[in-house]
């Protein structure tokens, strides 16, 4: 956000009124206002699961006129907030930023220009970078070969791979460590901060006593081609694993709070 609109003053919030919707906006805005202490939060909106029709909250996002508008929205909110925000000069007046790239690469086509899109890892055919990534090289051309189009940005696509290459790699590390086929309980021992290849780049169990994996974040502002004549991802930018997730052992929240102690950021 701050590399996006660094005079950032004022900010609102629209997210599904559950645990996803809340979590997502309370780290949003406390790490927000860790890093720009002077920033005003104008509306906060809590639309139903599955809502739908969202006019009134956009009605209320018009009269509050902010800077930006976080949100988390995924599924039919998702597209009801693209579609019904476009026609009605949403993204003409904020800045909106989304955090969670649960959308089809088809989907990204019809994408408001300026929407700013984060993204559950490197899940982008172009990022990390398939040239040097053979994993993610392959994953692109079998999806694209397959479906007609690449596998980006939906992350169930690159989690479930993900997901095959750390049983792998655990397996792997377990057989080397045992000298036989291993048990479940050597695997899961394995898999306890183990690192490995994907196509969306390094992943490490690094939290969560080494039981919970995190990757790198990418960012990136939707922008129409005119030669293309389609929308493209441009201010790319991608945040290491270490810089955005608290350490093993430290609540997020604690960790946002404490100044992001220890982040490792470039």
């Amino acid at each position: 956000l701050l590399t996006a609109k660094p005079d950032v003053k004022t900010v609102a919030g629209l997210n599904q009124d559950y645990a996803w919707g809340r979590d997502s906006w309370e780290i949003f805005i406390r790490a927000l206002r860790k890093l720009k202490p002077d920033v005003q939060v104008v509306e906060t909106l809590w639309p139903k699961l599955f809502q739908g029709d969202l006019s009134a909250e956009i009605s209320k996002l018009l009269t509050a006129k902010p800077d930006v508008v976080f949100h988390s929205l995924w599924g039919t909110d998702l597209a009801s907030v693209n579609s019904q925000g476009r026609v009605r000069g949403l993204f003409r007046q904020s800045l909106v930023i989304h955090n969670n790239s649960a959308f089809l690469f088809k989907e990204f086509r019809d994408l408001p220009e300026g929407f700013v899109v984060g993204f559950r890892g490197t899940h982008w055919p172009e990022v990390p970078d398939p040239g040097k990534n053979p994993l993610q090289k392959e994953f692109v051309e079998r999806c694209t070969k397959k479906f007609g189009e690449p596998c980006g940005s939906p992350h169930g696509s690159y989690h479930m791979v993900q997901a095959l290459q750390g049983v792998k790699s655990a397996y792997e590390k377990a057989i080397k460590t045992t000298g036989r086929w291993p048990s479940v309980e050597d695997v899961v021992r394995a898999f306890e901060y183990l690192e490995f290849d994907s196509p969306s780049g390094r992943i490490a169990m690094a939290v969560g006593g080494g039981h919970q994996a995190i990757e790198d974040s990418l960012y990136g502002t939707v922008k129409l081609d005119a030669q293309k004549k389609q929308n493209v991802l441009t201010s790319v930018r991608v945040f290491p694993a270490k810089c955005v997730n608290a350490p093993d052992g430290v609540k997020t929240l604690d960790w946002i709070d404490q100044g992001f102690r220890g982040a490792q950021c470039p």
